[in-house]
């Protein structure tokens, strides 16, 4: 576009738009810290189905501990809340918060 392209790093895959990390991290971390690593990236979590589509790719494969997503679920106060994690299988489910899960940036393409 006006002479320039758009791609994605190494080490990440182009997937629904986006440039997505084809690891994730090795160490668990809050849901907070997970997202605000990636912001500080320049990007975010996914979001559940995505990720769930993401998985589904040839080479990719999900933390045997679940990562987190972008999605929020069972607010019951100021900061106590659960957020929605998908497993190694692919399987939905949630967490607190707090606890620690892996996770994987979506980054916009690069230019």
């Amino acid at each position: 576009v006006n002479g320039h392209t758009a791609g994605c790093a190494e080490e990440t895959r182009y997937f629904a738009g986006a440039c997505w990390w084809t690891e994730s991290t090795q160490v668990a971390v809050s849901a907070q810290a997970a997202a605000n690593a990636c912001a500080t990236r320049g990007g975010e979590l996914p979001s559940a189905l995505a990720l769930v589509d993401f998985g589904y790719q040839s080479g990719i494969k999900l933390n045997a501990l679940g990562e987190w997503t972008s999605d929020l679920t069972n607010l019951s106060g100021p900061d106590i809340f659960a957020v929605v994690t998908v497993s190694q299988d692919k399987v939905i489910n949630s967490e607190l918060s707090t606890g620690a899960r892996s996770y994987r940036c979506v980054i916009p393409l690069l230019s």
